[in-house]
């Protein structure tokens, strides 16, 4: 930060801030790490002017004039896309066929329990385990790099095992899915600038203070986003009365 008194009625003000960052462990959104963190610019700054007229006729008048700069920033678009691993479908031109029914703690890949008749349907498909372009991580750590994933994953990245190992398609345990990357990781906010002008005027009543002030915001009308891709405010026009005893 730095300010600048250049005459007894004008000042200039300026700052400027820079955040190097990145997402370390994302959790289960494996696929953000490495990356920079969400909605977090890199560079912004900013330069304010006040002039304030303390002599004469026009006591109390004052007018003001800023600008600021925001770099562009990783849009926050949510969880990315959920992918269930597991077999091929056996209908032609069809990927997904698994069937998660929980009962006795055990998991049909394919067909029904029997013993339960609420059946819970999530769908699978094959996995490629492809590290994310990001950080080069994988999706399941615990296989290789490129492999196909036909079958049901834990949450803890671990394949799950058959209840019998002669028996295929029931495993034991619960299966779930892994977040992997879709694109919206190179969504970035535009950087942009802003300009903001003002006038006012003060003057006292007594042990009463009074100001009123108009103030022009984003005065050239720049469309901008900010934060998970939100509008930013358009070209406003801000009446205020301020008073203080």
């Amino acid at each position: 930060e730095l300010s600048y008194q250049a005459t007894n009625d004008l000042l200039f003000m300026g700052d400027w801030g820079y955040v190097d960052t990145h997402t370390e462990d994302s959790d289960v959104l494996t696929f953000y790490n490495g990356l920079a963190v969400r909605r977090v610019p890199r560079n912004n700054a900013g330069l304010e002017m006040r002039y304030q007229v303390s002599h004469g006729w026009a006591r109390g008048l004052f007018f003001t004039a800023d600008g600021s700069y925001t770099s562009k920033s990783l849009v926050n678009l949510g969880s990315g896309k959920s992918l269930i691993p597991g077999p091929a479908g056996t209908t032609s031109g069809s990927t997904s066929s698994m069937y998660y029914v929980p009962s006795l703690n055990e998991t049909y890949a394919t067909g029904k329990d029997p013993k339960q008749t609420g059946e819970v349907k999530i769908t699978a498909t094959p996995f490629i385990n492809a590290p994310f372009p990001g950080s080069g991580a994988l999706p399941y750590p615990s296989e290789p790099a490129n492999a196909s994933i036909n079958f049901p994953m834990s949450a803890l990245g671990q394949p799950l095992p058959l209840a019998n190992p002669s028996v295929p398609g029931v495993y034991v345990g619960e299966a779930e899915g892994v977040f992997v990357d879709d694109g919206r990781e190179f969504n970035f906010n535009a950087p942009y600038a802003l300009f903001d002008v003002g006038t006012g005027y003060s003057w006292t009543t007594g042990h009463f203070k009074h100001t009123i002030q108009v103030n022009i915001k984003n005065l050239l009308n720049r469309k901008y986003t900010y934060g998970s891709g939100v509008p930013g405010n358009p070209f406003q026009v801000l009446v205020s009365y301020y008073l203080d005893y």
